[in-house]
């Protein structure tokens, strides 16, 4: 008598075996996605009315170690396909020059493994710039800048240079509230008195880091030369 309830209890057992011990199994390990770098860069300048764009790839931890990236269908800038150049020292680097006015915004676009990816950023132009009374090396320099103020990425840096061809800058750091600078005796200490050439430069730099990615967002925009006269 006892068999008979003894055999269907073990082909029950038996039949729920096979999940149990599915149950008990822990799932496989998922690879963790490679690290990728994308390094985008845009120039403008000003007198030219150039506009130059860059961007580059990889795959690693670091720039350092890491090892450049082939986007296989290429990458846009502002819509337009920008040019593969292999460099021997930089890897692979994709760039686009025209001649037009200042966008403000830049756009790049891109597919990897099928996915579209795009980038935009945003940098306002230095309109203009002047000097309220005289600039001197002993008593300073007041700096107006118009166009919005220097965000917390950004930077303006002035190069001035004299009549032996000799480069001294100035470099201003964002944030700011409003346009207008002191500058000290002190940070015009190394600029010669006499004729000087200069430019200002407004930079823009973000690193934005991701899950299993890095964003570098950069730009520079080039003011036309100016003459002045740096008084001593």
């Amino acid at each position: 008598m006892r068999l008979r309830y003894i055999y269907p209890l073990l082909a029950v057992i038996t039949a729920f075996v096979p999940f149990l011990l599915s149950g008990c199994q822990s799932p496989a390990p998922q690879e963790e996605p490679e690290h990728r770098i994308a390094d985008f860069y845009v120039r403008y300048l000003e007198t030219e009315r150039q506009l130059k764009a860059f961007a580059s790839f990889y795959e690693g931890d670091s720039i350092r170690s890491a090892r450049p990236l082939s986007i296989a269908g290429g990458v846009d800038f502002q819509g337009l396909d920008m040019e593969r150049r292999s460099l021997a020292d930089r890897g692979i680097r994709y760039t686009l020059t025209r001649t037009a006015n200042y966008p403000g915004q830049f756009s790049f676009a891109y597919q990897i493994e099928g996915a579209k990816q795009q980038h935009q950023f945003t940098m306002p132009p230095l309109i203009n710039f002047f000097f309220e009374g005289a600039v001197s090396v002993s008593r300073g320099a007041t700096l107006v800048i118009e166009g919005e103020p220097l965000q917390a990425t950004e930077a303006l840096v002035l190069l001035f240079t004299g009549e032996e061809n000799k480069t001294s800058t100035i470099s201003i750091d964002g944030p700011k509230d409003n346009n207008t600078f002191r500058l000290s005796p002190e940070q015009l200490a190394a600029i010669p008195a006499g004729p000087s050439m200069l430019y200002l430069v407004r930079k823009r730099n973000l690193i934005e880091e991701q899950p299993y990615r890095t964003v570098i967002s950069a730009a520079e925009y080039y003011t036309k030369t100016r003459r002045l006269e740096i008084m001593p």
